[in-house]
């Protein structure tokens, strides 16, 4: 059973004794966390699993890091991905975050840092799902108000219709 107060991160990354450490010190902070050695792994798993933020090294053993970052970008675009990497050059982070990356730590990283962007980056994927309105169609919602407008014409809603769309229109793309 999934405890629904704990936000779900994936490790990708071949050091196993890094994933170990970032484990134990995430989980003390929260956080359900998931690890995986290789990227090829990375589909199958999220078949299975969902997660809220992927922590992704450049450097593993077949495709490297921006090839799964581009795949996850093309296929899992709702799941931010922070680059965790030995790879820090400024060419290497710009590079990072052009293909998609939401932010980019050089290793060693300060394990605080990294808690610190993981919060970041997770506080803002709480604020971008409260929009004010909601466009389908020609139709327009009003979230908080729960107002349904077409053009100039105010749809009338009953409460629980109401509530059924807010519901919809607060999980956009959530299953």
């Amino acid at each position: 059973m999934r405890n629904n107060s704990l936000q779900r991160l994936l490790i990708v990354d071949d050091d196993s004794v890094l994933q170990t450490f970032l484990q134990d010190y995430l989980t003390q902070h929260d956080f359900e966390i998931f690890s995986l050695l290789t990227g090829e792994e990375i589909e199958d798993f999220l078949k299975k699993e969902a997660v809220d933020l992927i922590l992704l090294d450049v450097i593993l053993p077949g495709e490297n890091g921006y090839h799964w970052l581009k795949w996850l970008k093309e296929h899992h675009s709702d799941i931010p991905v922070l680059m965790l990497s030995v790879k820090g050059e400024c060419d290497d982070r710009v590079y990072g975050l052009e293909m998609g990356a939401r932010d980019y730590l050089a290793k060693p990283a300060d394990p605080r840092e990294l808690l610190a962007r993981i919060n970041n980056i997770l506080n803002c994927n709480v604020g971008a799902n409260h929009q004010t309105s909601v466009e389908f169609g020609d139709f327009v919602f009003e979230i908080e108000r729960c107002n349904l407008s077409r053009g100039d014409e105010y749809i009338r809603l009953t409460t629980t219709e109401a509530q059924l769309l807010k519901l919809f229109c607060t999980n956009i793309n959530k299953t």
